[in-house]
């Protein structure tokens, strides 16, 4: 769905699938283990909904230009607001973005 079979493809979008793939083992606390392999992560009637936000292609331009967007509802995800928002938290620091880890809960908290 995220590269929608392969015709997204491009180094960008190739970096963007790691992104996601290390994003959902980290909110979800998963090691690659033989135990993750039955673990169920999304609970109940879980989905995610991917949004594709197309745009006018220029003349000679060889890509498509869409840009994807993955949504998972956060309480499909069967943690706390206050577990989710630590492990999202902890996220943005592992990813250079400690400025915004360090005021994420507080920010969401304004939000709410």
């Amino acid at each position: 769905m995220f590269c929608l079979g392969g015709r997204l493809a491009s180094s960008t979008m190739a970096e963007c699938l790691k992104a996601v793939e290390k994003w959902w083992w980290h909110v979800f606390d998963l090691s690659g283990g033989p135990a993750d392999e039955d673990r169920k992560v999304l609970h109940g009637q879980a989905s995610c909904v991917f949004a594709f936000e197309m745009r006018p292609s220029s003349p000679g331009q060889e890509n498509p230009d869409i840009e994807v967007k993955l949504h998972v509802p956060m309480w499909v995800l069967g943690k706390t607001d206050a577990q989710l928002s630590a492990r999202l938290a902890e996220w943005f620091r592992i990813h250079n973005h400690a400025g915004f880890a360090d005021r994420y809960l507080q920010d969401l908290e304004y939000a709410l």
